[in-house]
């Protein structure tokens, strides 16, 4: 209901491609979780753990694009500050999630949460240009 009236409210055209660039980057995210966990952890924890990791670990990321709308007429310094802290949160939350939740263990997953940051990465920028 509130994804309607904002989509009516604002310029749908534009909203649309952002949506479906942000759910590829999470399901690119979340299908890596779910393929690290299936390898390394023989199978145990869940799919709806990784699908959650998945999602927490994109909201700072979702919340810098937020606020960068609002920051960037004071500098692109700011923005920097606050995308390095957002990325630090974003690999910290993939981490614990991983060795928590997925049950990975520590050295695999010092290992695996790059390059599921990097799968993402690749996801985002062969979406977006």
């Amino acid at each position: 209901c509130i994804l309607n009236a904002w989509m009516t409210k604002t310029n749908q055209f534009v909203l649309l491609p952002s949506l479906l660039t942000g759910l590829a980057a999470y399901l690119s995210v979340a299908i890596a979780l779910i393929l690290t966990r299936l390898v390394t952890a023989r199978g145990r924890g869940s799919y709806s753990g990784d699908l959650f990791v998945s999602g927490v670990a994109s909201l700072p990321i979702a919340l810098l694009m937020i606020v960068g709308s609002f920051v960037t007429p004071l500098g692109s310094s700011i923005l920097f500050v606050l995308g390095n802290i957002a990325g630090c949160y974003s690999i910290l939350i993939l981490y614990i999630g991983c060795t928590q939740l997925s049950h990975i263990d520590e050295p695999r997953a010092m290992v695996a949460v790059p390059f599921i940051v990097l799968i993402g990465r690749w996801a985002l920028s062969f979406l977006l240009g």
